[in-house]
């Protein structure tokens, strides 16, 4: 709020939690609150301390988009919802609770962005779809977005929105890329569920203002100088999710590379599209017509995209590719003992 210019009119509002002038510290009922959140958290420091800053940035740092969002995985009465009418509470009306996506933000009309902060979304079920996913990819990202209110012109707004979510299904609560950097997905405790004394003790804690101040005076003291550009922390469960949805090209290449003592991998399309085939059919995957050898050349570009070990190389009207097994291996983290050699294949 310093700094607008004088020159201009500022439409930034106060949280609801900065209006309280006058509170009791309260240091206990902080612990306890502290505690929930490390439970929320799976009891892993590390995310912890992430989920902390997060919150920390939204209420001191709303200027900046933080192009992540969190997602609270557990089974239903965890205390999940709990801690989101905590946030509700202290940030006001500017935290939406979605229902209906497909209506407020997938549909035709999305205003619901337009006087909106945190966002706070009920169901990703609508998010299993690949168009679907890449809309919710450019709303936790895209610093200027569109927005279309019904009987009027579309228009775009700056967007530091913050994203956050909840989800009974821990299997798998959203579909993700093997390299994504947008979601972390938490796996939370479920050491509370049933232990309606306890839930009974934290209900009266998050309604009191007392508390809501202390807690907002205790996130002035993380720093978030440099969190921007944390990286999500990295858990099993998380690391699981992205192996269930990684291309069957990844290990394919993983397949190559195991007790491979070659530095450069040298082949045709065609041959390496065979090989790939065999692999598919060795390993009791599905080919059909998803694996066509044009979505592998696809799938391929993809892959030379997202690093620096692979090479498409267009030689006497014949596409090749060039894998570097040294650079590979250290990308999937395969333990090789390496050695010199070149293995160079032209396969017509």
């Amino acid at each position: 709020q310093n700094d607008c210019p004088e020159n201009c009119y500022n439409l930034w509002r106060k949280f609801d939690v900065e209006l309280i002038t006058e509170y009791k510290y309260v240091e206990d009922d902080l612990q306890i609150l502290l505690n929930h959140i490390k439970i929320l958290s799976g009891n892993n420091q590390e995310v912890y301390d992430f989920v902390i800053k997060y919150i920390a940035h939204l209420f001191y740092k709303p200027e900046e988009k933080i192009g992540k969002m969190i997602l609270f995985a557990s089974k239903e009465g965890t205390g999940k919802s709990m801690f989101y009418s905590l946030l509700k509470s202290m940030i006001g009306n500017r935290f939406y609770s979605v229902g209906d996506v497909k209506k407020n933000l997938l549909g035709n009309f999305n205003s619901a962005l337009l006087n909106s902060y945190v966002i706070n979304l009920e169901e990703i079920d609508y998010f299993s779809s690949k168009d679907s996913a890449d809309i919710l990819k450019n709303l936790i990202t895209e610093t200027d977005l569109e927005v279309n209110a019904k009987g009027k012109d579309a228009k775009m707004i700056k967007s530091v929105h913050r994203f956050i979510g909840n989800t009974n299904h821990t299997i798998i609560p959203l579909k993700i890329s093997a390299n994504d950097r947008r979601y972390c997905i938490i796996r939370s405790s479920d050491e509370k569920k049933g232990d309606s004394d306890y839930f009974t003790k934290l209900n009266q804690i998050i309604t009191s203002k007392d508390l809501q101040a202390t807690f907002y005076k205790y996130l002035s003291t993380i720093d978030i100088n440099n969190f921007i550009s944390c990286k999500i922390p990295e858990t099993e469960y998380l690391d699981e999710l992205k192996e269930t949805f990684e291309s069957p090209l990844s290990d394919f290449i993983k397949d190559l590379l195991i007790d491979n003592n070659k530095e450069i991998i040298y082949e045709t399309s065609n041959e390496l599209f065979k090989l790939f085939r065999n692999f598919l059919l060795e390993s009791n995957s599905k080919i059909g017509s998803d694996w066509s050898i044009r979505k592998f050349g696809l799938e391929m570009n993809e892959f030379i995209k997202d690093g620096d070990y692979i090479t498409r190389i267009k030689k006497s009207g014949k596409i090749y590719y060039s894998i570097d097994c040294i650079k590979a291996t250290e990308r999937f983290d395969i333990q090789n003992e390496p050695d010199n050699n070149d293995c160079c294949i032209d396969s017509d």
